[in-house]
């Protein structure tokens, strides 16, 4: 949605899991274009047990939070819009190794 006004359906979406293989060394996301006005979508990939958080970030210091900054945290049902032109604007990490987060855009 751009300014509040709805945008045209689109055929597709592209659905990419980033797993982060150790917790507190962060992921960048993949190279996946956003069509303009629609936003990408994060969360936590279902099923995972524990307590798991995940975070997300424009930097790599700020998704290890190394650096004071943009970091936003995600767990359990929780899922973010971000409005970026790619996935690998956002870095990815995690308290716990093996945790993946699922990045979501139609195409």
């Amino acid at each position: 949605m751009v300014g509040g006004t709805p945008q045209h359906n689109l055929n597709t979406f592209t659905v990419r899991n980033v797993t982060v293989t150790a917790a507190g060394t962060p992921v960048q996301g993949p190279t996946v274009t956003v069509p303009h006005g629609y936003a990408l979508v994060a969360r936590l990939q279902r099923g995972q047990a524990g307590s798991i958080i995940g975070y997300v970030a424009p930097s790599s210091d700020e998704a290890s939070g190394a650096t004071a900054g943009q970091r936003s945290l995600i767990q359990g049902n929780d899922a973010i819009q971000l409005w970026v032109t790619n996935m690998n604007a956002l870095w990815i990490d995690s308290n716990t190794n093996g945790a993946i987060i699922e990045l979501f855009v139609e195409q």
